[in-house]
């Protein structure tokens, strides 16, 4: 089964995820007819990640009992692209987290996608190389306001927002990586609109 497929049925979930050199974000994204939700988000080490047995509970608790069940899934995250300079360290340690996560999930998942930076910024906010507080701006543009506080998408501990998960799931620079996960996402399922193209070309084969 195809994404495009799942979203037909009105109903599937994306794991989103920004790879990190020592810890990686994630985003557990569900789309439905009527709207798409945070289900739940994370930033963990990767020692957690690389380990299907402890990062896989953690999505399964993110998971509503008898109301997801059955659910299609899919993992969607950002590979390491051309970056125009010599490439570090963490640069070759940030591509290898690619495959260790495509190993902890393709037990779980109907299909993994993976998107170079440009290629899920593009379709989410229309430029190529947009900074996170715009592809922020651009996630808002998927939910309502409903939170409390100054920023309603956010909301606060009294009234959460849609995108609360991301306050509870990390801080500082960990919340930026989290974005980026959802982003990747939400970036996926308009790479049809925005650019005629099959989100099929991301798909990789085992």
């Amino acid at each position: 089964m195809t994404f495009e497929e799942a979203r037909k049925l009105e109903k599937c979930f994306v794991i989103g995820c920004d790879p990190g050199p020592t810890s990686s974000a994630f985003a557990l994204v569900r789309f439905m007819a009527d709207r798409v939700d945070i289900k739940g988000s994370a930033y963990l080490p990767n020692s957690v990640v690389a380990t299907p047995t402890l990062t896989w509970p953690f999505m399964q608790d993110q998971l509503t009992p008898g109301d997801d069940e059955g659910w299609p899934l899919f993992l969607a995250y950002e590979k390491i692209g051309f970056q125009g300079k010599c490439p570090g360290d963490t640069t070759f340690e940030t591509a290898a987290m690619g495959g260790e996560i495509r190993r902890a999930f393709r037990p779980y998942v109907s299909g993994t996608y993976a998107l170079r930076s440009s290629e899920w910024r593009h379709p989410l906010t229309g430029v190529g190389n947009a900074k996170t507080p715009y592809v922020y701006q651009e996630l808002c543009r998927f939910f309502q306001p409903t939170g409390g506080g100054a920023d309603p998408y956010k909301g606060n501990s009294k009234q959460p927002g849609p995108l609360w998960a991301f306050h509870c799931a990390g801080a500082g620079g960990n919340m930026e990586h989290l974005k980026d996960a959802a982003g990747v996402a939400l970036g996926l399922s308009q790479v049809r609109y925005r650019s005629g193209k099959d989100p099929e070309i991301y798909r990789l084969g085992y």
